[in-house]
């Protein structure tokens, strides 16, 4: 049954190319290393490849989304691969917790109830939870987590300061693997963690 609500879910089958895109390249990275996949016409036929792939060489190569399906795929030396994209489900929606958290801070807890119930179940949101090999909101749930990290750190000034050093670490290298996921979303992610980071506790 939740195959019907869940199409990433069903038996391997996907509901979009970008989704198939990933899997594919999860599984390529696995038996190889590489998520190039070998394709004699590639050379000759450059321009025929599937949406979310470019001819390199003798090869098809993802484009776009490079760092995500490389994370899934150390994931999955430890889970089978049916389990893989609840798990990207479930890490995608991990990003509603900070989420609340920032919300609460700033608004309230009335507020932010009511601002993350709203935003967590906008239809975009419930389509990228869907689609669990989308990177969208894996990347942006890592941005949240690294968001809040700084501020809360910035809340917490009688700390020593290694041990913020540490925490700042933690948000850093949390904004690095979501910018892998997805490189070219650096042109407004990094905007936005640095204004984050200038305000600190004032938000």
């Amino acid at each position: 049954a939740l195959s019907l609500v869940l199409p990433s879910l069903h038996a391997g089958l996907f509901a979009s190319p970008d989704e198939t895109a990933v899997a594919v390249s999860i599984a390529q990275i696995g038996k190889t290393g590489s998520a190039a996949v070998a394709e004699p016409l590639a050379r000759a036929l450059p321009w025929l490849h599937p949406r979310s792939y470019v001819a390199s060489g003798d090869a098809l190569v993802p484009i776009g989304f490079l760092g995500w399906p490389w994370w899934l795929a150390q994931v999955d030396r430890f889970l089978p691969f049916a389990a893989l994209t609840w798990f990207a489900s479930v890490f995608a929606a991990s990003g509603v917790i900070p989420w609340y958290l920032l919300l609460r801070k700033r608004f309230g807890p009335a507020a932010a109830w009511w601002g993350t119930a709203i935003a967590w179940t906008f239809p975009p949101v419930l389509l990228y939870l869907n689609r669990s090999f989308f990177g969208h909101l894996p990347q942006y749930s890592l941005l949240f987590w690294s968001v809040w990290i700084v501020i809360w750190v910035a809340g917490h000034e009688n700390r020593t300061r290694s041990t913020q050093r540490a925490w700042h670490v933690l948000a850093g290298l949390l904004l690095g693997i979501a910018l892998s996921f997805r490189p070219v979303e650096a042109v407004w992610l990094l905007p936005v963690f640095g204004v984050m980071w200038s305000l600190g506790g004032s938000i």
